[in-house]
């Protein structure tokens, strides 16, 4: 997630399926079956790593 943020990919739905292409060029196998939920979950997660550098970012 570190790359894309550094990418400046947006938390989008094309992003979420950029990083399921990223994680099945490593051989990580996606089912079909589970390929939504995974990229609700991905796009959750990436959303979160987004909004916790914006935090960090800001001036204390």
């Amino acid at each position: 997630m570190k790359e894309l943020y550094a990418e400046g990919k947006e938390v989008s739905g094309k992003t979420a399926e950029e990083i399921l292409a990223r994680l099945e060029e490593g051989s990580n196998y996606i089912p079909p079956s589970a390929r939504r939920e995974y990229k609700n979950m991905v796009l959750k997660e990436y959303g979160d790593y987004v909004a916790s550098q914006k935090d960090q970012a800001k001036p204390k």
